[in-house]
């Protein structure tokens, strides 16, 4: 079984999910250069997963926040039941969200639904 650590990126206000491939790029490079150097810990076997939401793209940043939040949440339901179908299980969830929009990281644990994959297993 794959241990995942999934590390959610929020783009911010009129962005889209591409304003965040560099951080991506450099999220990812920073944990393999780690692993490279004999860095991490010998009991950390999680395997880095970078999802960055995409259904709100541009203006449909303005609906709102709680808004905003449902659809992420659904978005990460759904990518950590792939995940689990594919053999891996998330152990841990790390959220980063630009500027305003990081009302919205704080938002979406209050708006993930409680009957859905977010929460089942964590």
């Amino acid at each position: 079984m794959r241990n995942v650590h999934l590390a959610v990126l929020i783009h911010g206000l009129h962005g889209n999910p591409g304003n965040l491939a560099q951080c991506e790029f450099e999220l990812v490079k920073a944990y393999r250069d780690q692993r490279a150097e004999g860095k991490r810990e010998a009991h950390d076997d999680l395997e880095l997963e970078v999802f960055i939401p995409s259904t709100f793209p541009g203006t449909l940043t303005f609906d709102g926040i709680e808004i905003l939040a449902t659809r992420v949440a659904e978005e990460l339901d759904a990518k950590i039941e792939r995940i689990w179908s594919h053999g891996g299980e998330v152990k841990a969830i790390s959220i980063v969200s630009e500027v305003l929009l990081a009302c919205e990281g704080y938002q979406l644990t209050n708006a993930a639904p409680s009957d859905g994959v977010f929460f089942r297993r964590m």
